[in-house]
């Protein structure tokens, strides 16, 4: 899958959550006003049978234009003319809002218009309206007004059953997308991969193949020129690039097998150093323009592990180690040490380092770096990965540091018997 359209997913699924987020917040917000518009009407009319109730029983025949004033959201200011007992408007208040379906809790205050004082004032909670008949009395003062409150009303959670379920789809529209986006990008790793491991393996398999048909053309020709030390360096050649390709094919069958099969191993109690010794000599024989610097002073080097596979996971680390120490005087320093009950196998160059961005995907499988378009170094991206499987599968742990320029540092770690 192209780049391009890549991104032209991305930013349809991006406007497509944006528009589903601004739909959700505008009906959201609709369903608000429309619950906050029915809910003002119901109190309204609730409060001007009340105001009706309160001049019929002060035997008070003026009628009131628009007695009920909106204050702001869920306050109310309502006018009289007339006199206001609280117990009478207590039991009114109470009757309408329960004919009206208000069940919120609500605070009252009755005003002397000429003391210009709050006379009475009380919270009530619908929870606690009480079933007795109210006695009324009557009350000395003249009021003309009183203003009603809903302190504990609350917006959203009474639309929940309104929002709840497009929330519930948003949600599962979301997780979808979000599903998509990785499937794609995981595809297109995948791809990347297969296409890089394609390239690598071409790469690796060319080499070898080149050099084994150029000395065997230079053997084929007129032999009778070729003294026997030439010829014999021939044959050196083209045995020495048939064990890379054997080296090659096998590394691939073998994390083939990994995959399909799993890894089958079989501890037993080993001693470390002799195991090291004889890697860095065989790798000292192959690699002479490579120092070799070996530190192996612990007293106590026993491990439980396999010994074919620990001999493996030390190969692939110093192999890597040569592999990437590009300056005139590649060093790979080997060096065991123990904490508590944990033995510690460090293997460190002087090479080109890995920068910290790169320093958890180079255990990946067939994962390399690629600097611009060119992989500068030699092979198929599958060592660290090995390496990394290994280690986890033995109950070890496999880390790096490392410092561009300067070299890197890998450090594996077995408990130790």
């Amino acid at each position: 899958m192209e780049n391009r359209t890549i991104k032209l997913i991305i930013v349809l699924s991006v406007v497509s959550i944006l528009g589903i987020l601004v739909s959700q917040a505008y009906w959201i917000k609709k369903a608000i006003e429309i619950q906050d518009s029915e809910f003002n009407t119901r109190v309204s009319s609730a409060l001007k049978i009340v105001t009706k109730d309160i001049l019929m029983y002060n035997q008070n025949p003026s009628p009131l234009i628009d007695p009920v004033v909106k204050v702001s959201v869920y306050d109310f200011a309502v006018k009289v003319n007339d006199r206001i007992q609280p117990a009478l408007l207590e039991g009114l208040l109470k009757k309408e809002f329960l004919i009206a379906g208000i069940k919120d809790d609500y605070l009252y205050r009755i005003y002397d218009c000429f003391g210009k004082t709050v006379v009475n004032e009380r919270l009530i909670s619908q929870k606690a309206y009480p079933t007795e008949t109210i006695l009324y009395t009557k009350f000395p003062h003249d009021n003309y007004f009183f203003y009603l409150k809903f302190p504990f009303k609350r917006q959203l959670w009474d639309n929940i059953h309104l929002w709840l379920f497009s929330t519930l789809v948003l949600t599962v529209v979301m997780i979808f997308l979000a599903y998509l986006l990785y499937a794609v990008f995981r595809q297109k790793m995948l791809a990347q991969v297969q296409k890089d491991f394609i390239n690598n393996m071409t790469h690796e398999f060319k080499t070898p193949i080149t050099s084994i048909a150029l000395a065997s053309e230079l053997l084929q020709s007129d032999s009778s020129q070729f003294s026997y030390p030439k010829i014999l360096s021939y044959a050196k050649i083209i045995n020495k690039e048939v064990s890379k390709l054997e080296n090659q094919v096998e590394r691939i069958l073998q994390m083939s097998e990994m995959s399909r099969q799993g890894i089958k191993i079989k501890k037993e109690c080993i001693e470390v150093h002799p195991e090291i010794l004889k890697i860095v000599t065989k790798f000292q024989l192959l690699n002479s323009e490579v120092a070799f610097d070996v530190d192996l002073s612990v007293s106590n080097t026993k491990i439980f592990a396999d010994p074919l596979h620990f001999c493996n996971i030390l190969e692939n680390l110093l192999d890597n180690a040569i592999k990437y120490s590009t300056n005139n005087k590649p060093t790979v320093t080997i060096r065991t040490y123990n904490d508590r009950n944990t033995f510690y196998t460090s293997i460190q160059d002087n090479g080109i380092g890995i920068e910290r961005k790169y320093q958890k995907k180079i255990f990946d499988n067939f994962y390399r770096i690629v600097k611009g378009d060119v992989q500068n170094i030699k092979g198929f991206g599958v060592g660290l990965y090995y390496v990394k499987l290994l280690t986890k599968i033995h109950n070890a742990h496999v880390s790096v540091s490392s410092t561009p320029g300067v070299g890197s540092n890998f450090t594996i770690s077995f408990p130790s018997i």
